[in-house]
């Protein structure tokens, strides 16, 4: 079962969520949430704030930065709210799913995103 709850990917239960811009690093996190949503996350700001949620726990190993859910709605979509970098996209472990942007909506990531943010593969 694929875990991103994206129109881009395939709808399911769990949320890939992706830093939009980070001052610190180059590289951009990636993540999928360590608990399941319905498909209603009341909009795109409420999905935001579930994946800032996660990323924020104190049991979290995702670094600190803001994170938005890979979303689209019918005004919105992560091309419109995400910064569309030039570095790559890691996940947690530091595998690399995507060299930039480009690459990671191109229709084909080099791994799946299975790493919620307590480090645990899903």
């Amino acid at each position: 079962m694929n875990k991103l709850l994206t129109m881009a990917f395939a709808a399911t239960l769990l949320a890939a969520c992706a830093a939009p811009v980070s001052i610190e690093r180059n590289e951009k996190t990636v993540f999928v949430t360590s608990v399941s949503f319905n498909g209603n996350l009341g909009g795109l700001k409420e999905a935001d704030d579930k994946c800032q949620a996660q990323a924020d726990d104190p049991a979290s190993i995702v670094p600190s930065d803001t994170y938005l859910a890979w979303l689209s709605d019918g005004t919105d979509s992560p091309n419109t709210r995400f910064t569309q970098s030039s570095h790559p996209y890691l996940l947690l472990d530091g595998t690399r799913i995507a060299e930039n942007y480009t690459d990671l909506t191109d229709g084909s990531i080099k791994h799946f995103i299975n790493i919620d943010p307590n480090g645990k593969t899903e």
